[in-house]
């Protein structure tokens, strides 16, 4: 292990307690004849308690003692042609110190490099001075020719970062995502207020109960249960497609409302609603957990975050409408029989725009190029895009 020393330039520093501190530099000859090289295993630990790269340390060296030096970044091995020993290698980095680390100003060792017009220069951090460096040593040609390449290589990743942007946008522009949103909106607004007007019908309309209506509304909920279990088993056996499943869903829900609307509207009939409640609360169960699976697969990979947010602004957007329209419409006409069919309105015009608007063949191959952006390093992405079930009459 290479002893550890102070950083010090032409003026040595024989401080104990001084901060500062590097690796004493350790230099290695290889080969012989015409190949023989010195090698500078810890060319890494130094330049990084230097904060430089290595690659300037080790050119740093070949200016000063004539010789063609190669710094591998794959390897971080450092070779200088020649035979030379460490001494000598040590107070050539005592120079290099000197000229381009050390702060000219506050003679301590943390500075950075502030290029402007072609002129390097000492930015320090200590003590804020900005002094420039000798620019007649040769090391800062390389300098500048380093960060003309590091500067091409910012401003092709910043371009590449822009047509990544640019591309997740066409993506979400051209995938099927958008409309589903806009279909979500719609039917959403119906199955966060299914409940409370349901219950509004049932004691205006029906005349029934708060504690009849109770008991169905725990009818509902009881339902909804083994609704959202088949609506498991239809995606894990595919036995629907993706928009199948969420479209007999809203439509088993409109019939009920329809049959309601049509059989169910006077205290004579309000008997009939006990049997078509958990029609109604098996729907409701069914269309969560296939409106979730229909969202996901339209999500393209590493736009989880966005996407979700707009789904959850989706589904607040329009939650005001159906109530408001359903109080509209029975306290201007004092008959709430027709006002329950705003429920199904919501839901068979989101079903219009999944139908009408969302190519989910085209959606999901969009996503499939860009699965593996979900997972994090260290966990195997999907071979394939997970396969819609095809589309039945």
């Amino acid at each position: 292990m290479a002893q550890i020393i102070n950083i010090a330039g032409a003026q040595a520093i024989d401080d104990p307690e001084y901060r500062y501190k590097m690796p004493r530099i350790v230099g290695k000859v290889e080969g012989r004849g015409n190949g023989i090289k010195t090698a500078i295993p810890n060319m890494v630990d130094v330049a990084s308690s230097l904060h430089r790269p290595p690659g300037e340390v080790t050119k740093f060296f070949g200016c000063e003692l004539g010789a063609q030096t190669t710094y591998n970044d794959d390897t971080e091995r450092s070779i200088v042609n020649g035979a030379h020993e460490t001494r000598v290698l040590q107070d050539k980095l005592s120079v290099y110190i000197e000229k381009f680390v050390l702060c000219p100003a506050c003679k301590l060792p943390e500075t950075s490099y502030k290029i402007k017009h072609e002129i390097i220069y000492h930015n320090c951090l200590a003590c804020g001075a900005r002094e420039p460096c000798d620019m007649q040593h040769k090391l800062t040609t390389y300098i500048l020719k380093q960060h003309k390449i590091e500067k091409k290589a910012k401003a092709k990743d910043k371009k590449d970062k822009g047509k990544d942007k640019k591309s997740k946008k066409v993506l979400l522009a051209a995938s099927a995502a958008p409309s589903d949103i806009t279909g979500y909106a719609f039917w959403e607004s119906s199955n966060t207020a299914v409940v409370s007007l349901t219950g509004a019908y049932v004691l205006e309309q029906l005349g029934m109960t708060a504690g009849q209506f109770i008991i169905i509304a725990l009818l509902f909920v009881v339902c909804a249960i083994p609704g959202a279990l088949a609506s498991i088993k239809i995606a894990d056996k595919e036995w629907l497609s993706l928009k199948s499943s969420v479209a007999g869903s809203l439509v088993l829900s409109s019939v009920c409302l329809f049959f309601v609307c049509a059989f169910v509207h006077s205290s004579e009939t309000r008997g009939i609603i006990y049997a078509v409640v958990p029609f109604l609360g098996f729907a409701n169960g069914w269309v969560y957990p296939a409106q979730r699976n229909l969202l996901v697969a339209l999500i393209p990979g590493g736009c989880e975050a966005e996407m979700m947010g707009f789904f959850q602004f989706s589904a607040m957007s329009l939650s005001w409408a159906p109530s408001l329209v359903f109080l509209a419409m029975g306290e201007s006409t004092g008959d709430y029989r027709f006002a329950i069919l705003v429920l199904p309105i919501f839901w068979l015009g989101g079903l219009a725009v999944l139908y009408f608007t969302v190519d989910l063949d085209t959606g999901l191959a969009e996503v499939a190029a860009t699965l593996d952006k979900r997972f994090k390093s260290g966990a195997a992405a999907p071979a394939a895009a997970p396969k819609a079930a095809p589309e039945k009459a």
